[in-house]
């Protein structure tokens, strides 16, 4: 009695994961944006991602960009940090932002870009104080309309 129930317990917690693996299969994950800064790198999926070509409400894509960040990557003064986002992501045009302030004026659609981190570390208007740490947001853009929202923590280093 003990071994057949040892052996439905077994097909039982089989099935389970059998379950839950076909489940994980299906949800298909977001591009990727990656951040390196010397030897270090952070990748991370979307913070909002509209998906096969859709737009996120603006409101909603505005809400995102003000979303805490999973990862994080820490710079010291004068370092150059390097930015990929995948090809769809660079077909789409992208553009980044600094705690919710955007940083280029236009549309990048090239997958890599390098940028001086000093730029980011800059007293915000009205404050006296350089900030410890940023949130860098890429959105990629379609016409006047946001597809996605990727966010990574910067620190400066102490």
């Amino acid at each position: 009695a003990s071994r057949r129930l040892f052996v439905a317990r077994t097909v039982a917690l089989g099935a389970a994961t059998l379950g839950l693996l076909v489940t994980t299969a299906c949800e298909k994950p977001t591009p990727l944006t990656t951040m390196t800064v010397g030897s270090d790198t952070v990748t991370t999926e979307a913070a909002c991602y509209a998906g096969d070509g859709g737009a996120l409400k603006r409101k909603e894509g505005i809400a995102c960009l003000k979303e805490k960040a999973d990862k994080t990557l820490t710079v010291a003064q004068g370092d150059r940090v390097h930015l990929g986002v995948e090809p769809e992501m660079a077909d789409a045009g992208w553009v980044y932002f600094v705690n919710g302030n955007p940083m280029s004026a236009e549309k990048l659609g090239s997958t890599y870009q390098t940028f001086d981190a000093d730029e980011w570390f800059q007293p915000q208007p009205g404050a006296t104080s350089v900030p410890d740490e940023v949130t860098l947001s890429v959105a990629t853009l379609g016409d006047d309309e946001i597809g996605g929202v990727w966010n990574i923590k910067v620190e400066r280093e102490k």
